[in-house]
């Protein structure tokens, strides 16, 4: 399977961090990305299974049903 861009570009954060000492204001500062952002992708980084790097739905997995009809 092929990584997106957005993938691709997030793995280069990665190899970035670690193959420099894993610094991670360096690596936000060579990217141009906040700390924050890193952190949240390090949360889901794992090098076995690189499609975590994809983008996800950000629409809820359940949505509520109405609890009455607004049509009667």
């Amino acid at each position: 399977d092929c990584l997106s861009k957005s993938a691709q570009e997030r793995l280069r954060w990665f190899l970035h961090y670690f193959l420099n000492g894993e610094d991670v204001d360096t690596t936000c500062k060579e990217f141009s990305i906040a700390r924050s952002t890193f952190f949240r992708w390090a949360e889901r980084f794992n090098p076995h299974n690189l499609q975590l790097l994809e983008d996800q739905s950000k629409r809820p997995k359940l949505l509520r049903k109405p609890e009455t009809d607004i049509y009667t």
